[in-house]
């Protein structure tokens, strides 16, 4: 506390004056010259709250609002702590008038600051503040509450319009019931009209007419109203007193399109990754599809072991370390070719273990249900070919399509993978061949054409 023990003097007063956005408020200094000359210097402490000269963007953004609200709030409860003041009354303009009534309506239930006036001049509040649950009932904090207004007062249309959780109350007056207690109070002006006259040059009649009068006296609220009201102004209030969706629209759209903006350029992205897959898959495939074609060629000219490496090169493998090996599209053409090379002569089908040293000729029954070798080690067997050995030679001779125990050793594949896809090439790699019987080498759009309709009787087929 200020005030020392035994200081008889009687409790001054406490004046706190907060200016608005866009200004340092020199109307708060002119306001006390003429309170301290109408009230006495030593009977009453003015505080002019400053918090720079706060901007625009500050303005329109709540939580920069909400942080000059909480330090207003700390700074009037330190203030009524000072001294045991016989009286705290409060005046704003502006933003000033949003500072004051919030930094109250938050004050701590188990605070006990009483305000005995507030007086707000172009107060940028919503119509429908509150006001009336702080100056009634138990915890009532305000006593009285005088709301000047400027019924030409443009600045607070902007307010009403584009600012989220503000309004014009300083244009068009608080909304609900009044009484000698809490008063809207209309003037012809705009938003600085309580300092300037009509000439905007600085004047302080207004203040000396309408405010001093409050601070001096304990009655009720002093009530005017110069205005006229004409058909444009009441359109005015009823669009203004409707525009909380437009509001709410200005401050979603930005936000909204910043989403699709991001949404758009991920979606592009993916379009243009699926492209290059595509483009990619396409060249591979054209790749693999003269990989096949050399093999054939390898092929017809008995070069089997060439044939072989150029269809495994075509083929995917899930076992390699490379990429392109293990996403590489499935070509039917080049495990036909690969198959084809494997079923030509000299292609190993099956091992018969029994001579000592080499062969010297073979040759089957004329049943085809036995096999004669005879050996450099001066014997002659005689070997059954089983129904399982006489099928696996069918197989090599008629099949397009590799084993799976062949796909297994050689591409890595599971078990349950290799019979499967086995079981699918059977079904559909025939047709691809019928598919592209005859069919130019440089016809690519009929190649992948082929290649769909395969794929699509693959996933037709698959379990």
């Amino acid at each position: 506390m200020l005030g020392e023990q035994g200081d008889n003097r009687k409790p001054r007063r406490l004046i706190v004056t907060v200016h608005g956005i866009r200004t340092f408020g020199q109307w708060q200094e002119r306001l006390e010259h003429l309170a301290k000359a109408a009230l006495g210097d030593d009977q009453i402490k003015v505080i002019n709250y400053k918090y720079g000269y706060y901007s625009v963007i500050g303005f329109i953004i709540p939580f920069f609002r909400w942080l000059v609200v909480r330090e207003f709030r700390n700074e009037l409860i330190k203030l009524s702590a000072d001294e045991p003041w016989s009286r705290i009354d409060l005046i704003g303009h502006s933003f000033g008038t949003h500072i004051i009534a919030w930094g109250v309506d938050g004050l701590p239930s188990i605070s006990n600051i009483q305000i005995h006036t507030i007086i707000l001049a172009g107060s940028v509040l919503r119509a429908d503040f509150p006001w009336r649950d702080m100056m009634r009932g138990p915890g009532k904090r305000v006593k009285r509450v005088a709301n000047d207004c400027g019924s030409k007062d443009a600045v607070l249309l902007l307010s009403q319009f584009f600012i989220l959780f503000t309004g014009m109350a300083g244009r068009t007056g608080f909304s609900g019931a009044t009484s000698d207690a809490f008063r809207n109070r209309y003037s012809v002006f705009g938003h600085g009209g309580y300092f300037q006259d009509k000439g905007g040059k600085d004047t302080d009649d207004y203040m000396k007419e309408h405010w001093l009068p409050l601070l001096q006296r304990d009655g009720p609220v002093p009530e005017f109203d110069e205005r006229t009201l004409g058909a444009l102004e009441g359109i005015i209030i009823f669009f203004a007193n409707n525009s909380e969706p437009l509001k709410a629209t200005l401050y979603i759209t930005p936000f909204v399109a910043g989403l699709l903006y991001v949404y758009g350029l991920y979606v592009t992205a993916d379009i243009e990754r699926n492209k290059a897959v595509i483009e990619r898959n396409h060249a591979l495939i054209s790749q693999s599809r003269s990989l096949a074609d050399l093999a054939q060629q390898n092929i017809d000219k008995g070069d089997f072991q060439t044939a072989m490496l150029l269809g495994l090169e075509a083929l995917p493998d899930k076992r390699s370390d490379d990429e392109i090996a293990r996403t590489r599209p499935y070509w039917p053409s080049a495990e036909v070719s690969l198959a084809s090379a494997r079923r030509r002569p000299g292609t190993e089908v099956k091992i018969l273990q029994g001579h000592k040293d080499s062969v010297w000729s073979a040759a089957y029954s004329p049943d085809g249900r036995r096999i004669v070798s005879a050996s450099a080690d001066g014997t002659a067997r005689i070997w059954a070919a089983s129904d399982d050995y006489r099928q696996s030679l069918v197989r090599a001779q008629n099949s397009l399509c590799l084993g799976a125990d062949f796909r297994q050793e050689t591409f890595g594949e599971s078990s349950q993978e290799a019979k499967a896809h086995e079981k699918a090439c059977n079904a559909c790699v025939p047709k691809f061949v019928t598919r592209l019987k005859g069919v130019p080498a440089g016809d690519a759009r009929t190649y992948i054409a082929a290649w769909r309709e395969y794929r699509q009787c693959l996933d037709a087929k698959s379990p």
